[in-house]
């Protein structure tokens, strides 16, 4: 058999050893006894339809994945972490080298904390560290955003949006308008997308706000919340590691003020996930404290099982439940190239502690997120290094993974071409075999074309001004329009007239006439008017002269 389940150089996919956590491919083993304990442990992975026998990879993202999703049906993947670059897959357009085939930015600059797919399947809630998540369709285009909220306001009940960073948020399992986010506010809120109150810019207000409250009756940040699967109750988990629960009904938490149950102490450190099991009496929460504890809702008072050795590094760090619902799994975080990050899976039912099964799937890198979809029967979960692992069994998994492990890649063609570049039109390797740059065969036929100013399109000298002086242009001249310019209007250039010669022109003319001079000169009509005879400048030099006559007579 071969270990690690990584895909190779041809892009194949490979099986991996369910109890080791090492990678590579293996000779065969030595021992017998070892191999039997290999058997044993894939023999109980098959009984408890645990998909830990084949692996492949799903590589893209830069820096540390914080989310994952898939869709109901199981066809659709989307991930999202601190590169702020949400990537979408399809099972059915990908080969076996599993590449992403849209990549968005949510809201660019922030680091994606949650994705949450409708539950119709064709829109996803992308929930980013800024105050506005968005709703996305399954094509990664942008189809709302909600609104911000008004930090300024103490109480956070009369704001629109939230006004602290966003940690999480899940869709409605059944109605596909209704989303729930938590918030660094303190509080969740309810989105109604159809009908709910929108501000400036179409931007989306929230329906209902949930508090979120500590020992003291005082804020504290929201730092997870979930939907039971039939949308009965709402779970919030807080900084302070306590669990709160409401009961949720017409779309609405039936009391948004005071939790129906509160989990408290729930874990020593804040809570990074809570999840509930497929038939909605189990809870099961994650703190950074390193545990995972179950309760069940209906007598919340101390927790049925406590999963220990679950370290976590991560804010986004949760916990999932089987599609039957009595195994849940988690992923352990470590440092930086020091040892292998593990899925445990761990019994709901027993009264054992310990894992059921450890598989390692991270060398030098941590499991940050876990998704087990319960109808293809896969998990997915997200690593530290960027890259994620879909974990399947052909015996008990259907579609996803299957569809596309074996799957060739086209063949590539000579004609193919793909630039690195978004602005490149394309590689010139040889600029003078295009035909923009060949050099065109004349005949006589074309030169004479070229020489004729219609068929050319030779555009028309002026018929006046410097070209025309320089040029005859008999067929210029004969245009109507140059024509009636010539004969009919005659010209008069400003440039060479003197204003007041003209002025004295028409004095004689203007004697007499009130027609040019109108009311303002009434008063004086019958009196002889006079013309400035000197220029300004030389009635300046006659006082001047004056002036130094009076001066020099003093």
């Amino acid at each position: 058999r071969a270990e690690g389940g990584s895909v190779g150089a041809d892009g194949d996919t490979k099986d991996r050893n369910p109890g080791s956590g090492g990678h590579g491919n293996s000779q065969g083993r030595e021992a017998g006894g070892e191999e039997d304990g290999e058997m044993d442990l894939e023999g109980l992975a098959r009984r408890r339809e645990m998909p830990i026998s084949h692996e492949v990879t799903l590589s893209g993202h830069t820096k540390t994945v914080q989310a994952v999703a898939l869709d109901p049906a199981g066809g659709r993947v989307v991930s999202g972490g601190l590169d702020y670059e949400a990537r979408l897959w399809d099972f059915g357009g990908m080969d076996r080298h599993h590449r992403a085939f849209r990549t968005t930015k949510p809201d660019d600059g922030y680091p994606v904390v949650a994705l949450s797919f409708s539950p119709t399947g064709d829109a996803f809630l992308a929930v980013t560290t800024s105050v506005q998540p968005v709703i996305m369709d399954r094509e990664g285009q942008q189809l709302d955003k909600f609104v911000r909220g008004d930090m300024y306001l103490a109480d956070s009940s009369r704001t629109k949006g939230h006004t602290h960073p966003t940690t999480g948020g899940q869709w409605h399992p059944m109605e596909r308008h209704v989303v729930l986010t938590s918030s660094q506010d303190g509080t969740l809120r309810i989105w109604d997308i159809e009908n709910g109150e929108r501000a400036l810019e179409e931007r989306l207000c929230c329906s209902q706000i949930i508090k979120i409250k500590n020992k003291r009756g005082t804020r504290m940040h929201a730092t997870a919340c979930a939907f039971d699967p039939d949308a009965e109750v709402v779970a919030g988990g807080g900084e302070d590691g306590s669990v709160h629960l409401f009961k949720f009904s017409n779309e609405r938490v039936v009391n948004a003020n005071r939790p129906d149950v509160v989990l408290r102490p729930a874990h020593a450190a804040q809570v990074t996930g809570v999840a509930f099991s497929p038939n909605g009496r189990l809870l099961a929460s994650r703190g950074d404290d390193d545990v995972v504890k179950l309760w069940d809702i209906r007598q919340p008072r101390e927790p049925l099982k406590t999963c220990p050795s679950l370290p976590s590094f991560f804010p986004t760090s949760n916990v999932v439940f089987s599609p039957k619902g009595d195994l849940v799994c988690a992923g352990t975080s470590v440092r930086k190239g020091q040892g292998t990050g593990m899925l445990k899976f761990f019994d709901v039912h027993g009264s054992a502690v310990d894992p059921v099964a450890e598989i390692g799937v991270a060398p030098g890198a941590s499991i940050v997120h876990v998704a087990w979809h319960h109808k293809l029967n896969q998990v997915l979960c997200s690593t530290s290094s960027g890259d994620m692992r879909l974990l399947y069994d052909p015996l008990v998994s259907k579609h996803g993974a299957l569809l596309t492990a074996s799957r060739a890649r086209r063949k590539a063609d000579p004609s193919d071409f793909m630039s690195t570049d978004p602005t490149a039109v394309g590689e010139i390797y040889n600029p003078h075999a295009l035909p923009m740059y060949r050099e065109e065969r004349m005949n006589k036929r074309k030169r004479m074309d070229r020489m004729d100013p219609v068929k050319a399109r030779i555009p028309e000298f002026p018929s006046n001004g410097p070209a025309a002086q320089d040029h005859s242009m008999p067929a210029a001249r004969a245009k109507f329009t140059a024509a009636v310019m010539e004969t009919r209007i005659k010209r008069h250039n400003l440039k060479d007239q003197d204003s007041r010669d003209e002025l004295v022109k028409y004095e004689a003319k203007l004697k007499g006439q009130s027609k040019y001079t109108g009311a303002a000169y009434a008063h004086n009509q019958g009196k002889e008017k006079e013309l400035a005879t000197k220029t300004l400048e030389e009635e300046q030099e006659e006082f001047d002269r004056e002036r130094k006559k009076m001066l020099g007579a003093i």
